[in-house]
């Protein structure tokens, strides 16, 4: 028949009976078969349904390749009816057999926690443990592997151990030479006293990176020993087609 589609497809589609099909993809790929020919041309509206996901990362929806002029594209919370999405509504004249292929994908979101260092004291003992590296620091640096200079204050001493987190600049003067970049976080230091470490890598699993601290004025939020926050990728949102045949 005419317009006739095929799978695979959401289960609310009726295309027969109402012409409607919606395609509901699942971290991956569907594809609809929309049989048309020049005698039988098939007018297909396209309409996105494209939500914020659950776990806050960020939908795409995508339809032909970037390098077709008839490519329609849509990411975000999109709403159908206003022009800050991309196409977000457009039609298309079939008539040669096309298959539709639809891509929703979502980010998924990563752990983080936050410390923060009320004051400095000058006990050397203090330690910062984040995913099995423990820094030490130092009133005066020991120039070796994951030693932090505390600094003049507990805005530099949180700048100093974003560094020595990161690897960043100050190796041999604000921690120690042979510091190696952590390998489950990466930090950022407002420089007032408070580091935010986060999860290299997105999903539920930064949920387990351990942290704790031995910090005489200072603390992880809430007295938290992992970070927290992460969350899987999720789909949120569909495509209806509208077959008028």
């Amino acid at each position: 028949m005419r317009g006739h589609a095929k799978g695979p497809f959401s289960l609310e589609s009726n295309l027969e009976v109402q012409n409607v099909l919606i395609l509901s993809p699942t971290a991956g790929t569907k594809s609809v078969y929309i049989e048309a020919s020049p005698t039988n041309p098939v007018l297909l509206t396209i309409t996105p349904s494209v939500g914020t996901p659950s776990s806050g990362g960020t939908n795409t929806l995508k339809i032909g390749t970037s390098t077709s002029a008839e490519a329609y594209y849509a990411s975000g919370d999109v709403d159908p009816t206003s022009a800050a999405g991309i196409k977000t509504i457009r039609q298309f004249v079939l008539v040669a057999n096309t298959t539709l292929t639809t891509v929703l994908s979502t980010t998924a979101v990563k752990a983080a926690k936050a410390l923060t260092i009320s004051a400095i004291t000058g006990a050397d003992t203090q330690t910062v443990v984040i995913g099995g590296q423990t820094y030490t620091f130092n009133t005066s640096l020991t120039n070796t592997a994951n030693n932090v200079l505390i600094g003049a204050s507990a805005g530099a001493m949180g700048d100093n151990l974003a560094a020595a987190i990161n690897a960043g600049t100050g190796a041999g003067t604000l921690y120690g030479v042979g510091t190696v970049a952590n390998a489950s976080v990466t930090a950022v230091s407002n420089g007032s006293g408070v580091v935010t470490v986060t999860a290299i890598t997105g999903g539920t699993t930064g949920n387990s990176i351990a942290i704790s601290e031995t910090l005489t004025n200072g603390a992880w939020a809430g007295g938290a020993t992992v970070l927290s926050g992460g969350s899987n990728a999720s789909t949120v949102g569909q495509i209806t087609l509208f077959l008028n045949v």
